[in-house]
């Protein structure tokens, strides 16, 4: 959006949205809210699975098969340790209280932050990323 190639997404978010309505419609009678939930995903999937890789190949020349990694898997995996500690807390310290669930998240925020930072990040970015934060951090302690 922000090259301004945005007019050929309309129809596809319209007719994402105009499916996302009537298989919400059609499918809350025979499923309840459950229904209303798979007709919301059904749209959504196929939007992504389909119309988003061919725009970003059309759009800007990327491989659709570059996009699905870059936009797709590499996030999934660097999420995994976030999940995987997500689940451990909630399968033997389940919280009482949603204070207690927010520290939970809140500790375990490093696992999501390192998972992106050797996933999706490259070598390059990682490093200007490190010398920045570096900078910052000789910037407060130099003023303490």
């Amino acid at each position: 959006m922000g090259l301004s190639k945005h007019k050929p997404i309309v129809p596809g978010v319209l007719a994402e949205g105009l499916c996302n309505l009537l298989l919400s419609i059609m499918w809350v009678q025979k499923f309840g809210i459950v229904g209303v939930a798979w007709g919301t995903l059904v749209p959504s999937a196929i939007t992504s699975l389909l119309f988003w890789p061919w725009y970003i190949h059309r759009a800007l020349g990327i491989a659709p098969v570059s996009y699905v990694f870059s936009a797709w898997v590499r996030p999934f995996v660097g999420i995994i340790p976030f999940a995987l500690g997500s689940y451990i807390f909630e399968r033997f310290l389940a919280p009482g209280h949603l204070v207690v669930f927010l520290l939970q998240v809140f500790s375990l925020l490093p696992l999501a932050i390192c998972g992106y930072w050797f996933t999706c990040l490259d070598a390059p970015l990682r490093e200007r990323w490190s010398k920045a934060f570096a900078r910052s951090l000789d910037r407060v302690f130099v003023r303490s």
